[in-house]
């Protein structure tokens, strides 16, 4: 029993005695709080560089990494397709595409974001309240928007009721834009051209302007009404509030000086609405005459940073799906590219547009710009680390330099004392001594001292020039009492 409990007060010993050593060794590991940092911190220049070639590499690796994972997939669940107001040929078109869009995105939903025109609809993609959009050509500025696609074009409508006409005795006149002055500046008629922020009104306006009519004194409406005039509709043909407006016989159309106003403003182009083009309740033609006006192109656009994969379905949903049969002014693929000159076009779309000669220099020119950055920085780096090591070397240089000369000098000093110390010495075999003395601080002197730039130095020279003459003084001076010498043993 004694031998089994014995053991335990020397364990209690042993660890009263290791004990403090633990808590001394803790305390003094307490102030170390980041030791991996103090060992860093000690690492010469080359482990930096090592680590830097490592590190570097496997960061850029992560970075692009990281931003796959983010915009590989950035399309929302719910599509908006900011239009305009309900029936006309804004909203007609995109209740059409919004489900073929749809189709061509598994799991997204595209559906109609009923706006007031052009303007609206540049604001809601840029404010990210829409994905998508229509936008009316010349209208507004796009700021951070970009074109998809050209859809069709939009004619300039003039149209004045009936009643109105034979008010200023119309029927006797030509139906042309001169008759808007008399009606709408000293009539002071009621006129809609869609709301304010409407391509429409922007249209509008500028076929006013070119009669002189100063928009700010005509009477707009935000609504058509049983009071209005005067209408001037940019639309689509297949406009469905056109053709009901048109088919209750209430208003007649107005040709316009189409070649001046198309010439003043690029984006308009002249435009004819041909004979019976729609149709009224009784079946008349309208318009019953051929009608000059002008026409400008409605666009589909996205923000210029929207996903290439959103504007590709996009693409297709126009190109590949049945919409050219709904929509027989659709404009085909094979002509788009003439509508996009001078527009901003997304990246994507350009792509698209230009499969072959275009795409993949596009993406050479935007890799190279995207690592620019990249690579200056990289090259920033390499010419510092370049120029800490020439400094440094150039350093170590120098002080080799410094403590060869002063090797030099000693050996200067060295054949500077037996110089002095030869001088009156005439006994051969100290003279010898001295000669051998003098040629082995030579050979060591050429042997430590290798540095081609010293070797060069002016001093370098003397030294070897004086240990020459002190070689050759010893010499002569060996050889004048070996003579002396022998010249007194043969008198003798």
């Amino acid at each position: 029993m004694e031998h089994d409990q014995s053991p335990a007060p020397e364990n209690d010993t042993q660890r009263s005695l290791t004990a403090p050593s633990d808590a001394a060794e803790t305390a003094s590991a307490e102030p170390d709080v980041i030791p991996g940092l103090s060992r860093l911190l000690r690492l010469g220049a080359r482990r930096w560089i090592a680590i830097s070639g490592i590190a570097i590499p496997a960061l850029i690796a992560v970075l692009f990494l990281t931003l796959w994972l983010v915009r590989r997939d950035r399309i929302p669940r719910d599509l908006r397709m900011a239009t305009a107001p309900d029936k006309t040929s804004y909203d007609v078109f995109g209740r059409k595409f919004c489900p073929v869009l749809s189709g061509q995105l598994p799991r997204k939903m595209a559906r109609v974001l009923e706006t007031d025109g052009s303007r609206e609809n540049v604001k809601k993609i840029e404010y990210h309240l829409a994905e998508l959009g229509m936008y009316q050509g010349g209208t507004v500025d796009l700021n951070d928007t970009a074109v998809v696609a050209p859809l069709y074009r939009e004619v300039v409508h003039v149209l004045v009721k009936e009643r109105t006409i034979r008010q200023l005795n119309g029927e006797a006149r030509e139906l042309t834009g001169e008759l808007l002055r008399g009606i709408l500046v000293e009539d002071e008629a009621e006129v809609y051209a869609g709301r304010i922020d409407s391509g429409m009104r922007i249209s509008a306006n500028e076929v006013l302007e070119h009669y002189g009519i100063d928009t700010n004194r005509v009477r707009f409406s935000e609504k058509e009404t049983a009071t209005t005039d005067v209408v001037i509709s940019t639309t689509g043909m297949f406009s469905e509030a056109l053709q009901k407006r048109l088919r209750n016989s209430e208003y007649q159309y107005l040709s316009v000086d189409a070649d001046a106003i198309a010439d003043r403003h690029t984006h308009f182009v002249t435009h004819t609405i041909h004979k019976g083009s729609f149709r009224d309740e009784k079946g008349q033609a309208v318009p019953n005459r051929e009608v000059k006006t002008v026409a400008t192109t409605a666009y589909l656009i996205v923000r210029r940073d929207a996903p290439p994969e959103l504007v590709r379905a996009a693409l297709d949903a126009l190109y590949q799906g049945d919409l050219g049969r709904e929509f027989p002014d659709l404009i085909p693929k094979d002509k788009a590219k003439d509508y996009l000159h001078g527009m901003p076009v997304h990246e994507a779309a350009l792509e698209y547009y230009y499969p072959f000669d275009y795409g993949y220099l596009r993406g050479v020119v935007q890799s190279m710009a995207a690592t620019k950055e990249l690579l200056m920085a990289l090259c920033a780096g390499l010419y510092l680390l370049w120029r800490l090591r020439y400094r440094r070397v150039k350093k170590q240089r120098q002080a080799e330099i410094v403590a060869n000369r002063v090797r030099l000098d000693s050996f200067v000093d060295r054949t500077i004392a037996i110089e002095s110390a030869q001088m009156g010495v005439t006994d051969p075999q100290r003279l010898t001594e001295y000669l051998e003395e003098v040629t082995r601080i030579k050979l060591d002197a050429l042997d430590e001292l290798t540095d081609a730039e010293l070797r060069g130095d002016r001093s370098f020279l003397i030294f070897l020039m004086q240990c020459a003459n002190l070689i050759n003084k010893l010499q002569l001076k060996i050889i004048a009492h070996t003579t002396d010498t022998g010249k007194a043993g043969g008198t003798d």
